[in-house]
C-alpha cells in the first residue's frame, strides 16, 4: 500500500499543561510509540513523529530537553521513531510569544524574536 503524500503524528492532546496540569514526559511519548506499533496492522503508519509543546528546558530554551522529565535525554525516544520508520519533528511556536528568544535566551531556534516549525532530525543536548 502507498502511503499518502504526508502522514504525522503528534503527542497533541496526550498531555495538558496548561489545562488538567499533565506534562509532557518521556513515558507519554513511549506509550504513544507503543499504540503506533499497534497501528501497523491496520496500515496506518505515519511518516513523522512530533513530539509536541513541553519537550524544552523553560531553564535552557529551545534546543534543550526538559531534564526532570527526560532525565537521560531525547536519545532513547528519538532512536524508537527512527527504528519505526519515522522521522522525528520537535514543537515550536508559531507565533513567538512563549518563546525563549524573546525573554533573551541564547539557545533558541531563530533571532528574529519568531520561530517556526520545523522537523528536526537531531536536536542537540
Amino acid at each position: 500500500m502507498s502511503r499518502p503524500v504526508f502522514t504525522a503524528c503528534s503527542t497533541w492532546a496526550l498531555h495538558d499543561e496548561l489545562g488538567d496540569t499533565v506534562p509532557l514526559d518521556e513515558a507519554i511519548v513511549l506509550r504513544a510509540l507503543d499504540s503506533l506499533e499497534r497501528w501497523r496492522d491496520f496500515d496506518v503508519f505515519p511518516q513523522y513523529f512530533n513530539i509536541d509543546y513541553g519537550w524544552t528546558d523553560p531553564g535552557l530554551g529551545y534546543r534543550h530537553f526538559y531534564r526532570e522529565r527526560w532525565p537521560d535525554g531525547p536519545d532513547r525516544v528519538l532512536k524508537r521513531i527512527r527504528e519505526m520508520g519515522m522521522l522525528p519533528g520537535l514543537w515550536y511556536p508559531v507565533s513567538g510569544g512563549a518563546c525563549a528568544c524573546r525573554a533573551g535566551k541564547p539557545a533558541c531556534p531563530a533571532t528574529t524574536g519568531t520561530t517556526l516549525c520545523s522537523t528536526v532530525p537531531t536536536p542537540r543536548t
